[in-house]
């Protein structure tokens, strides 16, 4: 903090300099924050919005993320597959990834984008983002993998033709990718308060309500979701209960793996300076 051009030097080599409205021209040009007030008491809000900046930004990014980590994993599978077998469906066309899009990453994360966080912000951002993204990427995976393997196994005769079977499994996987997504935003956006649980079962409430209208008065024309039936329920509620304990184990295990890698990583870059250290001190010594 300074306001004179004698504090300009500091104000450079600081990672966040602060000048006054009232300084010197120098010190609030070379300033990363100017307080506009020129008051003290103007800096805690300022902690504050940076924090929510921050804070919000890891929830934000963790949850694209684990979308796109499911993308690239299923569009690699399929194409894969492609290669193998011309009797390849990809079942995630744009209209059952609407659910996702819109309920559980659209509109959730625009509106808790801007609430105020007060967290204390800790650690590594990037690392912070990982360590969410990839077990919550690996739980849809692992939830949406499940339902795939099961029905392509199964026998699904009770639903028709195999037209109607690929339908039917697609439904069901979108249905369990939207609920799977639900569970690792409700992780992601821990701890809750009333204004974050309002607007996640409200979108979920939503959800429900736009997959009975889109099937019941539009015959699939803006989802392409069929309804399931009672008997295969009981696998939708297996396929999110494997994602939701697939992200908890994940995230500790994550944690782990990260403290670790980052503590390898310190311990590596302080062994130049500890050589140089005593080597200096060697030299000295012969002198």
């Amino acid at each position: 903090i300074g306001d004179g051009v004698n504090d300009v030097p500091a104000l450079k080599e600081a990672d966040c300099s602060i000048s006054f409205a009232s300084a010197n021209e120098a010190a609030r040009n070379i300033s990363r924050i100017v307080l506009m007030d020129s008051n003290f008491k103007s800096l805690p809000k300022v902690v504050e919005e940076g924090r929510s900046v921050i804070g919000n930004m890891e929830k934000v990014s963790a949850l694209y993320v684990m979308k796109n980590l499911f993308v690239m994993f299923f569009t690699l599978f399929y194409a894969i597959m492609g290669l193998v077998t011309k009797d390849t469906y990809y079942p995630f066309d744009t209209k059952r990834m609407l659910l996702i899009e819109f309920f559980v990453l659209g509109i959730p994360i625009f509106i808790l984008a801007l609430q105020p966080n007060k967290k204390r912000c800790d650690g590594n951002f990037l690392k912070n983002i990982l360590k969410s993204a990839f077990p919550a990427g690996l739980s849809i995976i692992a939830g949406v993998g499940f339902i795939l393997l099961l029905f392509a196994f199964k026998d699904m005769s009770y639903i028709g033709g195999v037209n109607e079977v690929r339908q039917y499994t697609a439904s069901i996987a979108a249905i369990v990718l939207t609920l799977a997504g639900f569970s690792a935003l409700f992780i992601v956006s821990l701890p809750f308060n009333r204004f974050r649980l309002i607007v996640i079962f409200t979108m979920l409430i939503v959800t429900v309500l736009g997959v009975w209208l889109d099937g019941s008065f539009f015959d699939g024309l803006f989802l392409n979701i069929s309804y399931p039936l009672p008997r295969d329920i009981i696998y939708i509620v297996l396929g999110v209960i494997i994602a939701t304990a697939v992200n908890i184990f994940g995230r500790r295990v994550a944690a782990k793996i990260a403290d670790k890698i980052e503590a390898l990583y310190l311990s590596r870059k302080k062994l130049p300076s500890m050589a140089l250290t005593a080597g200096t001190l060697a030299e000295k010594s012969n002198h």
